[in-house]
């Protein structure tokens, strides 16, 4: 995630505090999702409860968010539309 917000900031935005904190916290997800084998005592589902996984989506929402409106306006900067429909 934080590749994404550098890619983000690379194109001159702005990067709010809650973006960075979001997509440091999923990070900690990346590693035990991907590779369920790197976790040595047990199941990556054992170490996170049903609160922190909402948490965690919500996070991933936000960050969603916030990269597809840069997305669009870089869409809309593109192709010389006004943004009016």
């Amino acid at each position: 995630m934080r590749v994404l917000l550098r890619e983000i900031e690379a194109l001159g935005e702005a990067i709010p505090e809650i973006a960075k904190t979001d997509a440091v916290a999923l990070e900690l997800f990346y590693t035990s999702t991907r590779y369920p084998d790197s976790v040595n005592d047990g199941d990556p589902s054992d170490f996170v409860d049903v609160a922190t996984a909402r948490g965690a989506i919500e996070r991933a929402r936000r960050l969603y968010v916030f990269a597809s409106a840069i997305v669009e306006r870089a869409r809309i900067a593109a192709s010389g539309e006004h943004g009016l429909a």
